[in-house]
């Protein structure tokens, strides 16, 4: 069977919080698209988002436009992984979640 390519842009970025009766945001989000090799994009790819230090594992599904998020997701560094049955599993490694820093990668 043709394996094919699942390929996924996200951003990840610690929730600055409105300042609110001297409330702090401690949790970040993952927030991204899946889309495949010509660029359509993929509903329904199972997402997992492991923490590297704990183990601790989140998971999701894309939406029928491509997008997931993570919408409570601890500061530390990260594997993200898609997968759908058909195609190649991709792994991304060392997503860093950080207090008051946005990453954004394609």
């Amino acid at each position: 069977m043709f394996a094919r390519s699942l390929l996924f842009s996200f951003s990840v970025w610690l929730l600055a919080g409105w300042p609110a009766l001297a409330q702090i945001a401690t949790t970040g989000q993952v927030v991204g698209g899946v889309e495949d090799s010509t660029g359509a994009v993929m509903p329904g790819v199972t997402l997992r988002l492991q923490n590297a230090s704990t183990g601790s594992v989140q998971t999701t599904a894309s939406a029928g436009n491509g997008g997931f998020v993570f919408p409570t997701v601890q500061p530390g560094s990260y594997i993200l992984t898609a997968q759908l049955t058909g195609f190649e599993t991709a792994i991304y490694r060392d997503v860093v979640v950080r207090p008051a820093l946005t990453t954004t990668s394609r």
